[in-house]
Formats: structure tokens, C-alpha cells, sequence
């Protein structure tokens, strides 16, 4: 009825002579009706969201203290940076170390070494004859120096803290040196060739002396830890403890856990010994020289293990086959995640390196460094929100 009403009325029956009655407007009006109704609801809508917009910052700043499930609480992903050749001077990037403020990284195909400031400023490529470069690989550094073990050279490259070059040490007893340590006044030195250890005077770079006798068999990896020296076989999978101040044989760590181990990491009273072979971790007690714990399985992804690092309570390992970078609990070997895909850009990974929330991973294939930084916190965190820390 009330369409009809609107559309004809009875008073345009007694109309005039010569006026016509109006055409029945009921059809344009229900349209009228109707494109009013529909302004009037997206003039409601409109003001709901600007409501709901104005409520949720207001949640927002108040979801910190309060704990609510507002915007504010979601995670943040972590900042992806690559570091490419051409502006950092990368070729066959192989390992890296943290001294003097600035980050160091071999490259084993370039011959050279790229010194960059950790907060990505000023990258200077140290390479020419003084150096002695050639297939430089391991990087230790320690009492304002820093040393890089050449494996096609059979020598050892000392620098200052400031790039300059010190000496290249060479010959007997050093023979396709893969991995260093710094214990005090003493440079450890193992030599995958001859199947040795040797020690050098790390103020004047003369060997003191040097350990074949101990069943190395292709020694791939070292670490320091209790006042011991931590050699990882890789071709018969034991792990060789030694005194750190002699060079005395300790004991020999033996198990199916430890076939192929290649690459180590230690803290004070912890060594973390990565397994090719297996794809395991393997945790040491290096006072009582006890397993901890056997850390494996495919949920972690350790896939090639290259290199390891420790930093606020995680253990990282980069994976070269499997392009991948596994994060653990270093207190309970809990696996927190795993990073890989093409935001990381991890091609063949072989060194690793974390300080104070930050990553970097080497790209042997990719002549690459990424950088992995945390996320920006979120509005009403503690923090400038979009500034990147220091």
C-alpha cells in the first residue's frame, strides 16, 4: 500500500480538462528510496571504521601494559639485508669474525679479506702480495690481531686490528691449515694434510710445536674450552681433547653420533660438534668430558652443517646442502626454527656469526652476506619505532 500511494493518489482523479495526470512515480521513487538508503549505510559504515580505527590506537598504546590482544602484541618478522658482491667486494665468501668494530670475511676465491663496520659502513678489500692470500678460509682474532689460515698456501696471514698486514707464517709444520684457535699467548693451528696440531708463539708468530701422534685423522675443526683443545677427526668421527697449555692428549670422544664430524662451537663449559654424516648435534660437558645430549632429527633440517655460532642463549647452525640456518635452545637443545626460503637468499651458507641480535651468513655460491636483523618494534614498544639498532 505504500508504494501505491506514493506512486498514484485519488486527488489526480478530479483534475482539470486540458491537465494531464502525472505518470505513475512509483518505480523512480522505489529507486530514489533505495540510493538514499544505500548513501545513508556507507555514511554509517564510514563512521564505524573511523570509530574502530580511533579505538584500536588507542588499544594499541595500551596493549603493553595491559596485555591485550591488540595490533600491537602481533610479531614482528625480522629484517632481511644482502650484502651483495659488487659493493663489498665478495668472492667465495668462507668465513667471518667480529674485532675492532668491524666484521672480517675471507674470500676463498677472491684471495682477499672485506672489512666492513657491522653497521654496513665504509667495506675496504685487503688483498696484494703483503698478504700472502691464497684460498684464505678460517679467521680468528684475539690480542689486536687477526689471523687467516691460507689452505692452498700452507701459511697463515697475520694483520693488525687496523688491516695492516704483520706477517705471513709458512712452512713446516703447516700444511692445508683449515681451523685456529687463540689460547692466551698461543695460536693452535690444525692441519688437515698432516694430520697434525701445531703451536705458534702468537706475538712472534714462531711454532713452538707440533702433535701427530694423537690418532687425528683429517682434523676439520677446532675449539677452546676449559683450558682444552677441541679437535674434530673428520675421517674416523672421534673428537681429540687436549690440554690447551701443553698440548697433552687428554682422552679421544668416540661414538655413532659423532661419524663425520666437521665443524665445532664451544662456550665455557659446553662443545656443541656438528655430524655431516648424521645431520646431529652433539653436546659435550668439557669439565667431565660426558655427552649432554645427542641433538637430531628431521624437524631441525641440519642439512651439510658448515658452521655454528652462540649467541644470547641460541646456538645457530648454517646448513650449505640445505641452504638453511637452524635455530636452538642452547640451554635445553629445543628447536626454536629454522630459516630458509628466498627471503634469506642463503646459497651454499658456510660461515656464520651473531652479535648483540644480529646475523650473519656467508653465501659461498651466492658471493653474498646476509644479514638478519630484529624487527622494528611496534608502536608503544620500548624503542624508536622504524629506527634500526645500533
Amino acid at each position: 500500500m505504500l508504494a501505491i500511494n506514493i506512486g498514484y493518489s485519488p486527488r489526480h482523479a478530479g483534475l482539470p480538462p486540458g491537465l494531464r495526470a502525472p505518470r505513475p512515480l512509483r518505480r523512480r521513487r522505489i529507486w530514489l528510496i533505495l540510493l538514499v538508503l544505500a548513501v545513508a549505510c556507507a555514511l554509517v559504515a564510514a563512521a564505524v571504521v573511523i570509530v574502530t580505527r580511533e579505538t584500536g590506537r588507542h588499544l594499541g598504546r595500551r596493549c603493553p601494559a595491559t596485555g591485550c590482544r591488540g595490533p600491537a602484541q602481533r610479531a614482528q618478522p625480522p629484517r632481511v639485508l644482502i650484502d651483495s658482491a659488487r659493493t663489498y667486494g665478495l668472492s667465495g665468501p668462507s668465513a667471518l669474525t667480529l674485532a675492532g668494530g668491524y666484521l672480517w670475511v675471507t674470500n676463498s676465491a677472491g684471495n682477499s679479506v672485506t672489512e666492513f663496520g657491522w653497521r654496513r659502513r665504509n667495506p675496504v678489500v685487503r688483498s696484494g702480495a703483503n698478504y700472502g692470500f691464497l684460498g684464505p678460509h678460517a679467521i680468528t682474532a684475539g690480542r689486536n690481531h687477526l689471523w687467516v689460515a691460507n689452505v692452498l698456501a700452507d701459511s697463515i696471514t697475520e694483520l693488525g686490528i687496523g688491516g695492516r698486514p704483520v706477517r705471513v707464517i709458512s712452512g713446516p709444520p703447516l700444511d692445508t691449515p683449515t681451523a685456529m684457535a687463540l689460547f692466551g699467548a698461543r695460536l693452535w693451528v690444525v692441519n688437515s694434510g698432516a694430520d697434525s696440531i701445531a703451536e705458534f708463539n702468537a706475538d712472534t708468530g714462531a711454532p713452538i710445536a707440533s702433535f701427530t701422534n694423537y690418532g687425528l685423522s683429517n682434523p676439520d675443526a677446532l675449539a677452546v674450552s676449559n683450558r682444552r683443545l677441541w679437535v674434530a677427526n673428520a675421517a674416523n668421527g672421534t673428537v681429540t681433547e687436549l690440554d690447551a697449555a701443553t698440548g697433552s692428549l687428554i682422552a679421544t670422544l668416540r661414538g655413532l653420533h659423532l661419524s663425520d664430524p666437521v665443524c665445532e662451537v664451544a662456550s665455557q663449559t659446553r662443545l656443541w660438534v656438528a655430524s655431516e654424516a648424521t645431520g646431529s648435534i652433539t653436546e659435550v660437558n668439557t669439565v667431565t668430558g660426558a655427552v649432554v645430549r645427542v641433538i637430531s632429527g628431521p624437524a631441525y633440517r641440519i642439512d651439510g652443517p658448515s658452521a655454528m655460532t652462540l649467541a644470547d642463549g641460541r646456538l645457530w647452525i648454517a646448513s650449505t646442502q640445505g641452504n638453511s640456518v637452524t635455530e636452538i635452545d642452547e640451554a635445553t637443545g629445543r628447536l626454536i626454527g629454522v630459516l630458509a626460503g628466498r627471503p634469506y637468499g642463503f646459497a651454499g651458507p658456510s660461515g656464520i656469526l651473531a652479535y648483540k641480535g644480529r646475523l650473519w651468513v656467508t653465501n659461498l655460491t651466492a658471493n653474498t652476506i646476509t644479514e638478519i636483523l630484529p624487527a622494528v618494534p611496534a608502536p608503544g614498544r620500548s624503542g624508536t619505532p622504524g629506527k634500526r639498532p645500533s
